[in-house]
């Protein structure tokens, strides 16, 4: 089970204790007043409807109502099914480098955790689009094949770690190749690959990578994350401290972004190169030159998942448990009335 609107409980829970506390209150109050007007043995002659025992019941029922309707406003969802949608818009792959050496801290808190921050920003601006997520490090891994299903994009996204791909290293090479698999398919003419990484210890055969890319059309442009003078990688230790990370000789290793690998790969590819900064992180420009700009889109179907909505649930519960309470009431009522009258005569 999972919520549609799960904020809506931490925002309103506070709710439920103030009913609490508010019934315990009043409970007590009347109680008080009860006392100094008349003995508790007198209480059935004097006030004949009046039953301590119902008021707590219907106080229990009416907190059990409010639980309900919260429960109800955080839309909880269980079961659910795939819901075609129709698309206008071009395909994004997004390539992010995951090795060890975007654990440096020139970008705050450090370079893969600032990536996943303005690639959130980014996709919810997306309209229409659609948007792929591969992962790299000394090898590729498709985390997300392209879908306008920005929300699964965003967990897929939420998942990326250090750990997402076992092998060390920096194989611009490979995330290339998965990008090409990735589009195959693809029924747009706007095929876009950006790759974002600080270029750093490069593996593979990037030439060859770049040159089967341009025979498929797909542009590569090519954000740099990190600076040239380089910062230290922090890592945990088997302790899970926080230190730096050596090379074999003991050294502290200094992780420097390679600007002019990425410059020729976006320039072979008529992509664009930009140098990431907290102010600018570059995707937006590269959307509006190479995507927002163009003429032409493509088109097509594309498969969403959908889940379905049970909030209906906890309100047939709500409506269950009024009119059982009126029902009751009612009759209850009749009786104590009944009686009463018949005690007089």
């Amino acid at each position: 089970m999972r919520f549609g609107s799960l904020n809506i409980l931490w925002q309103m829970a506070w709710i439920v204790p103030v009913c609490v506390i508010f019934y315990i209150y009043i409970t007590k109050k009347e109680k008080t007043l009860i006392e100094k007007f008349t003995q508790s043995s007198l209480l059935p002659d004097i006030a004949p409807f009046y039953d301590a025992h119902e008021k707590k019941l219907r106080a229990g029922i009416n907190i059990l109502v409010v639980i309900l309707m919260l429960f109800a406003l955080a839309r909880p969802q269980w079961g659910f099914y795939w819901k075609e949608s129709k698309y206008e818009g071009g395909d994004i792959m997004i390539a992010v480098d995951t090795s060890k050496s975007m654990l440096a801290t020139d970008m705050m808190p450090d370079r893969l955790s600032f990536v996943k921050d303005e690639l959130t920003r980014f996709v919810k601006r997306l309209k229409g689009d659609r948007v792929g997520l591969i992962a790299f490090s000394g090898e590729a891994f498709l985390q997300c094949p392209l879908t306008a299903d920005y929300g699964g994009f965003l967990l897929a996204l939420n998942d990326l770690s250090m750990d997402t791909i076992p092998r060390g290293g920096t194989s611009i090479a490979s995330a290339i190749e998965e990008a090409r698999r990735s589009y195959k398919g693809s029924i747009t003419n706007n095929k876009v690959l950006i790759i974002i990484t600080d270029g750093e210890n490069t593996e593979g055969d990037i030439v060859k990578a770049v040159n089967e890319v341009i025979k498929d059309k797909i542009t590569v442009s090519c954000i740099g994350v990190g600076t040239p003078e380089g910062k230290n990688i922090l890592v945990l230790d088997k302790e899970n401290r926080k230190t730096y990370l050596r090379d074999q000789n003991n050294k502290i290793v200094i992780s420097k972004l390679n600007e002019n690998a990425l410059k020729n790969i976006a320039k072979k590819t008529n992509g664009i190169y930009i140098l990431a900064t907290s102010k600018d992180f570059g995707l937006e420009k590269i959307y509006d030159l190479q995507l927002e700009g163009l003429e032409v889109k493509g088109t097509g179907e594309t498969k969403t998942k959908a889940y379905r909505e049970q909030f209906q649930l906890p309100l047939q519960i709500v409506f269950l448990i009024l009119l059982y309470e009126f029902i009751i009431r009612n009759r209850k009522g009749k009786e104590r009335s009944k009686r009463i009258s018949n005690e007089k005569k």
